[in-house]
């Protein structure tokens, strides 16, 4: 594939991405919704313990990454991301809202909200690890 083809082809992904996009912008009377373009910019940025990739209607495509939690009450747990929305594993969840919003918490005998030793491969860790790997390796050839 020449070079003009693959500008094209990035070209036709991004649009379809934008059109997906603004299809999900609009309320149930088919009129867009006002963009709260500080809240989506934060959303595509925070950290999480998946890398989202698009949404295709109702279904997300998302990578799951590695969850290592230490619980104070039940130890080591090492599980993918994807446990967490199936359930409640291990009596860890990730907080919606308050001072640990987007963080696994647990519960403790108190009935108040802990955080325990997070050792997570997050989106923003992993993006660091290959932002690295890809520095080194374009280092060590010009080398």
């Amino acid at each position: 594939m020449n070079n003009i083809q693959k500008i094209i082809a990035v070209f036709l992904i991004l649009v379809a991405g934008f059109h997906v996009s603004a299809a999900e912008n609009e309320g149930a009377t088919g009129k867009p919704k006002k963009l709260d373009v500080r809240e989506f910019i934060l959303e595509h940025i925070s950290d999480s313990y998946e890398w989202h990739i698009t949404s295709i209607g109702e279904h997300e495509i998302a990578i799951p990454l590695p969850v290592i939690i230490h619980s104070s009450q039940t130890g080591w747990h090492v599980f993918l991301s994807t446990e967490l929305h199936h359930g409640n594993p291990y009596g860890l969840s990730v907080a919606h809202e308050g001072k640990y919003k987007g963080k696994i918490i647990e519960t403790n005998s108190a009935g108040e909200e802990v955080r325990p030793l997070d050792l997570s491969l997050t989106k923003n860790a992993l993006s660091l690890v290959m932002s690295g790997i890809i520095l080194v390796l374009v280092v060590m050839m010009v080398a």
